[in-house]
């Protein structure tokens, strides 16, 4: 070759090679997983660039016009859509994974076909002991024929009380199936709604190993449990008979029919999205969560012992354990978390009563400065409802009424009442965990907005006897990210 060719040859690899730095391969691209949870007091939504330590490139959030209380399926689906459009669109082409935790046993029935809405949702805390007490009382009976004593499908709220209820009210229709509010927007990124493909797809029907605990899924053998088909095929006669070769499961014809690990694909976003909204073809949607398993996530816990709770608009507490507990009378569940178990309850407790009695956000930075941790209320031993919505946990009792007398003279005492009455529930609550042979306590980390108050926060560990702190990451929505980002 001779010397000017030479310097041809080095001229144009030198130009193709600026092209290969300009124009990197797909796999050297950053990749992004998106995280929505949805809340009682609306829906937020976190995306995080993967990499070594997750970077947040995105957030967003939406809060419900109105109580939480009259919320249905269509206004969920339509506020997550209304965050997707938000997302910035060079975010939304490095799109690679989105996951969505929800209200543990909110529930809607859907047209199996196309996904339209067929009955109104029953969020996590409708209770069919308070709601409708005769047909509550009867479904209760019925499910304690076939389900283990002190089952966690006993409580007047689990997902499974939900579905019998709605069976004696009305009988489901063949088209009729179940899903929970995860399930519902995930099968909605799914599901493609085009006029052209409608008619030829079904509406996705899956759910994940945390929502399927309150419907009875066994999570220890990782299938439905024996007891379901004689409750409700033979008694119930729900649905057909299935062509399966297994066995006859027509429970499959109301409940979701396929129930994967959190964090494992779904399936591919629809095209339809994928062309209205610029993200990758192969952007997957991946089984979702609840939303205080999220919490955890977010929380990096990874030693048993090591708590969080969420101290939101009610309260909630998850303690890792090497050991499953379960009683439904006390609202104790265990949800299956990898080859470990996440073990407590939610408790109706919370930051909404000090909505409820009018506490501002000022009124409380200031009037906590007032309080004295060292000092308790002790001659108040108020049990902080708000509302009449009855109890989950540490006891499950329905008709649960709220205790906020006697009312102190200065505002503050009344406050330090309150906050010392939500601590108590908590202290209980781990109290039972440990009675019931779950891991002894050893740290408590806090998310939500109650996590701020760090007077609070005295409150508590004074009572707890453990180290208690603020999370570091406090949003269920990062924890959905970081579910989506799992299998990148």
């Amino acid at each position: 070759m001779s010397f000017l060719s030479w310097c041809w040859f080095l001229i144009i690899m030198g130009s193709f090679s600026s092209l290969l730095w300009a124009f990197p391969s797909s796999g050297s691209k950053p990749r992004c997983g998106a995280g929505f949870d949805f809340g009682t007091s609306g829906v937020r939504l976190v995306v995080l660039e993967a990499s070594e330590t997750p970077t947040c490139v995105h957030q967003a959030s939406f809060r419900w016009p109105h109580s939480q209380t009259v919320q249905d399926a269509e206004e969920w689906r339509l506020a997550m859509f209304r965050l997707l459009d938000d997302i910035p669109p060079a975010i939304r082409s490095q799109m690679a994974r989105v996951a969505i935790s929800g209200t543990s046993a909110s529930c809607v029935v859907v047209n199996k076909a196309n996904g339209a809405i067929t009955r109104n949702p029953r969020l996590y805390n409708w209770d069919a002991l308070r709601e409708i007490p005769e047909t509550g009382r009867k479904a209760q009976c019925l499910i304690a024929d076939y389900a283990p004593a002190k089952h966690v499908t006993l409580s007047g709220t689990s997902s499974l009380m939900k579905v019998v209820s709605w069976h004696l009210e009305e009988a489901f229709h063949r088209d009729e199936v179940m899903l929970h509010q995860a399930d519902f927007l995930s099968a909605c990124l799914i599901h493609d709604t085009s006029t052209a493909k409608r008619e030829q797809s079904c509406f996705p029907r899956v759910s994940d190993w945390n929502n399927m605990l309150k419907l009875g899924y066994d999570m220890s053998a990782l299938a439905y449990p024996g007891w379901f088909s004689p409750l409700l095929d033979d008694r119930l006669g729900l649905g057909c008979p299935s062509p399966s070769e297994s066995s006859p499961s027509t429970y499959r014809d109301v409940l979701p029919t396929h129930v994967i690990e959190p964090g494992q694909p779904n399936g591919c976003v629809s095209p339809s999205l994928v062309q209205s909204h610029g993200f990758p073809s192969d952007c997957t949607v991946v089984g979702g969560t609840t939303d205080s398993v999220a919490a955890f996530i977010a929380a990096g816990l990874q030693e048993p012992g090591q708590a969080v709770t969420s101290l939101g608009s009610t309260l909630a507490i998850k303690m890792l354990s090497n050991k499953a507990v379960e009683d439904a009378t006390r609202g104790v569940y265990s949800h299956r978390l990898g080859n470990q178990w996440l073990v407590g309850g939610a408790s109706n407790v919370g930051c909404a009563v000090l909505r409820q009695e009018g506490f501002s956000n000022p009124e409380l930075e200031r009037l906590s400065q007032e309080i004295d941790p060292r000092r308790p209320c002790r001659h108040l031993n108020y049990y902080p409802l708000a509302g009449d919505a009855g109890e989950r946990f540490p006891s499950c009792d329905p008709s649960k009424k709220a205790l906020l007398t006697p009312r102190p003279p200065r505002r503050s005492e009344y406050l330090q009442g309150i906050l010392e009455g939500i601590a108590r529930v908590e202290r209980d609550g781990y109290q039972i965990l440990k009675d019931l042979g779950a891991d002894e306590l050893v740290e408590v980390r806090t998310a939500g907005g109650g996590a701020r108050n760090k007077v609070w926060t005295r409150i508590r560990r004074q009572l707890l006897g453990v180290p208690t702190g603020k999370a570091s990451e406090t949003e269920a929505s990062y924890g959905a990210a970081l579910l989506a980002l799992k299998t990148l």
